[in-house]
C-alpha cells in the first residue's frame, strides 16, 4: 500500500483541554488555538477556532492534545461505533493511536488524548493515552490536580496543556472552580464553562499557544 502523503495537518499541535465528570454527566472543553510546527521552522499560530473536542458516539468523547493525528477521529468513529464496553474501548484506542503514531512524522512533539466514556454502572469515567507513556499509549489515569479538595467528592476534573508542569492548568482549574462555588455559583454546565474560560484567559497571558474560541461537549448517561 502506498504511504499517505504528508500534509500541513500532520504538523498541527493543540494545547489546552479539560474534562469535568459528575455522577451522571461528563463535560469536555478545549480552547481553539492550533499551531503549526514544521521542522526547522518557527512555531506559528494558524487558527484560533480549531476544536480538540470530538464526539465518537453517544457514550464516548475525546479531547486531543499535542500532535494532531489527521485520521484519528474518523477512524475512531468507525472502529468504536456504538461500543459501550469500557475494556474494549480502552483496547481499541490504544491500538488505534499506536497505528497512527507509527505513520506520523517525528518532530519531538508528543501526542495524546483524554478519553471519556461510561462504565458498566453508567457512571462517567475517563483515561488518558499518550505517546510518552511506557509502553506507548497504555491507557492510564488522568492527570489530576494535586490540590483537589473539597471538590473530590462532588466531581472529577483534569486538564492538559502544552507545558503542564510549568503552567499547572489542573490546579488552576480546581482553584477557579472552587472560587466560583464559594461565590455562590451552582455546579452546572455554565459554571464549568465559566471556570474553563477564566483559566484559558489566565493561561493565554502566559503562553501565546493557548486561547481562542472555546469548544465543549456534554455526555449524559
Amino acid at each position: 500500500m502506498k504511504p499517505r502523503e504528508l500534509s500541513i495537518h500532520d504538523f498541527l499541535k493543540g494545547t489546552f483541554v479539560a474534562c469535568i465528570l459528575t455522577l451522571d454527566k461528563a463535560y469536555l472543553f478545549s480552547d481553539g488555538i492550533v499551531t503549526l510546527n514544521l521542522p526547522d521552522h518557527p512555531t506559528r499560530q494558524v487558527s484560533d477556532s480549531f476544536s480538540k473536542v470530538h464526539k465518537i458516539n453517544s457514550n464516548c468523547g475525546i479531547l486531543t492534545y499535542g500532535r494532531f493525528l489527521p485520521d484519528l477521529v474518523e477512524l475512531a468513529c468507525t472502529q468504536i461505533k456504538d461500543e459501550d464496553n469500557l475494556e474494549q474501548i480502552r483496547t481499541k484506542f490504544k491500538l488505534l493511536f499506536t497505528k497512527l503514531w507509527e505513520k506520523a512524522p517525528k518532530t519531538g512533539v508528543k501526542t495524546g488524548a483524554i478519553i471519556v466514556t461510561f462504565n458498566r454502572k453508567r457512571t462517567p469515567c475517563s483515561f488518558v493515552v499518550e505517546s510518552t507513556s511506557t509502553p506507548e499509549f497504555e491507557p492510564g489515569p488522568l492527570h489530576l490536580p494535586s490540590d483537589y479538595s473539597p471538590l473530590t467528592l462532588a466531581l472529577t476534573l483534569a486538564s492538559v496543556c502544552q507545558d503542564e508542569a510549568q503552567l499547572q492548568s489542573g490546579e488552576r482549574l480546581s482553584v477557579e472552580l472552587q472560587r466560583l462555588i464559594n461565590m455562590g455559583f451552582q455546579m452546572n454546565r455554565d459554571v464549568f464553562r465559566k471556570a474553563f474560560d477564566n483559566v484559558k484567559e489566565q493561561l493565554s497571558k502566559v503562553s501565546n499557544e493557548i486561547g481562542g474560541k472555546t469548544f465543549e461537549l456534554v455526555l449524559e448517561k
